[in-house]
């Protein structure tokens, strides 16, 4: 499905879905119950524990959230915000596998989500332990 088309069936503009895609905009509630309808209709449901799965070095991405996941998600930006890092950074890491992160569907320009939870974990595992005295 094309920007234009998913455009179409909410409602809304082609452009908007591009911000969406960027991150540089995040949908409402009622934006994303639609989205999620909409999509609903295009693939089978996924099962529960694969919706929790996260990208891992490109491999195991998932490509669908059940629909109660859609709300906690961070855009990049503002897992850039919480990490104290770059924008650019995240999608890197992202994309190399080494930041955890959820494709929101298939495609190589899908957009990309994180779970705070998830980020908080990374950046626990990689905490610096003071040498002791």
């Amino acid at each position: 499905m094309t920007q234009v088309e998913l455009a179409r069936e909410l409602g809304i503009s082609a452009q908007l879905i591009s911000a969406w895609e960027r991150g540089d905009r995040v949908p409402s509630g009622s934006q994303v119950e639609a989205l999620v309808a909409v999509l609903a209709r295009l693939r089978p449901p996924v099962p529960a524990e694969a919706a929790n799965q996260v990208s891992r070095g490109g491999q195991g991405i998932v490509n669908d959230l059940a629909p109660q996941d859609t709300t906690r998600l961070l855009t990049p930006a503002q897992a850039a915000e919480l990490l104290g890092i770059s924008l650019a950074t995240v999608h890197r890491r992202a994309v190399l596998g080494d930041l955890p992160a959820i494709k929101l569907w298939s495609g190589r320009r899908a957009p990309i989500r994180f779970r705070r939870d998830d980020l908080e974990r990374w950046l626990e595992a990689r905490r610096v332990k003071a040498p002791r005295k």
